[in-house]
């Protein structure tokens, strides 16, 4: 049986756009895959995972930008993947803000609820959420899953000693993860 695996979008599939000065990615054009992330997403596939991303996008709700951006941005990101023989199981975004109190917005579960009902049967060993930010990892703590923070991202070393909780596991990005962690 395949088994599913989440991921954020920002900082662990594209290049995090604080890193170019950007709060949030708002065009196809400004979307950077990580080095070696394609290749992650293959072996995740290849080992009987299905990939799911869970992401955060209150750029829409803050109205910087519209949901028919974050769609267009959403597909060229699934178009380049699927070129390369990759197929996303389902991207899962919450447009709102902190303040909407929605049950979507991470480090709440609902997006992950959604998934995890088609997979009844699972148990929660070995489950993966992939981040890279503390709400990630209290978002798999709140689940009942395992956390891999990546420091391809807005997190490094030094911010870790202010997160309020720790992650399972570290990795210096989504290859590093794939290979030396949810693989082994």
């Amino acid at each position: 049986m395949r088994r599913p695996i989440f991921l954020d979008r920002d900082g662990v599939i594209n290049i995090e756009p604080s890193r170019f000065g950007k709060d949030y990615v708002t065009i196809p054009g400004e979307f950077q895959f990580i080095p070696q992330v394609i290749p992650a997403l293959k072996l995740l596939i290849d080992n009987n995972y299905d990939i799911y991303v869970i992401s955060n996008q209150a750029g829409v709700g803050k109205g910087i930008f519209s949901w028919e951006q974050l769609e267009e941005v959403t597909k060229h990101m699934l178009d380049v993947l699927s070129e390369n023989g990759v197929e996303i199981k389902e991207v899962l975004y919450c447009p709102h803000r902190s303040q909407d109190n929605c049950n979507c917005r991470k480090p709440r579960t609902g997006n992950l609820e959604i998934v995890w009902d088609r997979y009844q049967r699972l148990k929660k060993e070995r489950i993966f959420f992939i981040g890279d930010q503390e709400r990630d990892i209290q978002t798999a703590k709140n689940f009942s899953i395992l956390s891999v923070l990546v420091l391809s991202g807005k997190s490094n070393f030094h911010s870790l000693g202010s997160f309020s909780i720790l992650p399972d596991y570290i990795a210096c990005d989504l290859y590093d993860a794939v290979i030396n962690i949810v693989l082994k």
